[in-house]
């Protein structure tokens, strides 16, 4: 208590310093620009934050499968039975039989074993994996991966069983 008592006094008979021509009771004048800087930057947020919306809840009455790459640098859903899907992220499906199409983007290093350069050539493929037996409720992982200039996809079950692989005959398309 005596503490405090002396703590106040001590501050109470401090002087209060003024800067000439500041009162915090008015407005003060903002630079040019500062105002359009932060309506751009309000804008860019709320942009950036609408392009990573939520995934959708798992209907138990459809299969879900993610999708994931450990060498390639982009893998997205793109068709789903020849019909181009709403989100790249993941597919949906009935059961049954469905044939998936995913993007598949990765670098390959041309030269010489890597003795001539250090060149990557930038390479998008569509890779198409073909499923018979889809069951509702189940997830499974379509993963990619590329070694040189060869690209394999496998479509596991939620047990890591390979259930389906990319086609033989078209299965991987690559520009």
């Amino acid at each position: 208590m005596l503490v405090e008592a002396i703590f106040q006094q001590k501050h109470l008979q401090t002087p209060v310093t003024r800067v000439a021509g500041y009162n915090p009771a008015t407005p003060q004048p903002t630079k040019p620009g500062t105002t359009t800087m932060r309506l751009i930057t309000l804008i860019t947020a709320l942009t950036l934050a609408g392009c990573a919306g939520p995934l959708p809840a798992v209907d138990p009455g459809m299969a879900w499968v993610d999708m994931r790459t450990l060498t390639g640098q982009l893998i997205m859903a793109d068709k789903l039975d020849d019909e181009n899907t709403y989100d790249g992220r993941y597919f949906q499906v009935t059961p049954g039989r469905h044939e998936l199409q995913v993007r598949y983007d990765y670098e390959y290093r041309s030269g010489g074993m890597g003795m001539i350069g250090d060149e990557y050539t930038e390479i998008t493929c569509y890779v198409s994996v073909r499923y018979e037996h889809f069951a509702a409720g189940q997830r499974y992982m379509l993963e990619v991966r590329s070694l040189a200039n060869s690209v394999d996809a496998w479509l596991y079950d939620e047990k890591r069983n390979v259930v389906a692989e990319e086609e033989e005959e078209g299965g991987v398309h690559c520009i």
